[in-house]
């Protein structure tokens, strides 16, 4: 069952916050990879309500979520990436499976860098939403202000016009471009390591049915 390994990232990030103790902050950030597992879990699977429209589902609420925020109607346009991932899972929707079981391996490479960009997106979308009521309770605000501010000044030395964003705004929109690049990496390493596992999977089955 999908849901397995949203389980296992929930209780394996649950054993690495307690061993060794961490952060109230990093409490809140368990579920994150949870639901990047739970994401990307459904749209390997086509059984029950584990399937390609919850990806959608979950990424869209997300996404929406963004905009409840009072960072959202500041930065509209920070999601972009989010968004992308959601329009992806739509647009191929099923295939993906397919995709990912198919022996090409330029459709495997597909379907795997979709799951993986999408489960990365729900789980940074998760992670931010997380963050941003967390600051001021969890997360001194002086420290948010401090990045801003070095955000700021990072601008400035490489003579470019200040960010027109203030507070958290600012320190999302600024760390845009870091954050893009990051995501980027992530989802090629993980599309090439997953589809290498995948191809083991394939002909380790054809081995045992042989």
């Amino acid at each position: 069952m999908r849901q397995i390994g949203a389980i296992t990232v929930l209780i394996g990030n649950s054993v690495s916050w307690v061993i060794p103790p961490s952060t109230l902050l990093g409490f809140l950030m368990i579920p994150p990879g949870a639901l990047a597992a739970l994401v990307s879990g459904s749209l390997r699977s086509e059984k029950g309500i584990f399937n390609w429209k919850l990806a959608s589902i979950v990424l869209g609420v997300l996404n929406v979520s963004w905009y409840l925020t009072s960072v959202g109607s500041e930065a509209p346009l920070y999601p972009i990436l989010h968004w992308t991932a959601l329009v992806l899972v739509i647009l191929f929707r099923g295939r993906i499976r397919v995709f990912l079981e198919d022996v090409s391996r330029l459709r495997t490479l597909i379907g795997m860098g979709i799951c993986a960009f999408a489960g990365l997106m729900a789980d940074s979308m998760a992670g931010n939403l997380i963050f941003i009521y967390a600051v001021g309770w969890v997360v001194p605000l002086k420290n948010v202000l401090d990045a801003v501010t070095s955000l700021g000044m990072f601008w400035l030395r490489f003579g470019i016009r200040p960010m027109p964003f203030t507070g958290l705004a600012a320190l999302f929109m600024g760390a845009l471009l870091i954050t893009a690049t990051e995501r980027t990496v992530m989802t090629i390493v993980s599309t090439l390591i997953g589809s290498a596992v995948l191809r083991l999977l394939g002909k380790e089955r054809a081995l045992l049915s042989s």
